[in-house]
């Protein structure tokens, strides 16, 4: 279950139903793209640097300035 202040992120989503297990991927772009400090915290408390970066540069719906903002963040250990 994710914490409950992260719903606001998955408007068009039943938030209910949503499982890190079932939608790692899913979670993590969602929340990399919209989140908020607590939200890159819980990513980074699931994934590696490099797992992060396979996910968004991977991905079709991250747009460039996110992914290019989340590699400057992950090269300089923020």
């Amino acid at each position: 279950m994710l914490p409950e202040s992260f719903r606001k992120y998955f408007w068009d989503t039943d938030f209910n139903k949503l499982s890190w297990e079932e939608f790692p991927e899913y979670i993590t772009k969602r929340l990399l793209m919209f989140g908020n400090d607590e939200a890159e915290k819980y990513i980074k408390s699931k994934l590696t640097s490099k797992e992060i970066l396979d996910i968004l540069s991977n991905s079709r719906e991250v747009d460039k300035k996110t992914l290019n903002y989340w590699k400057f963040v992950v090269e300089c250990g923020k």
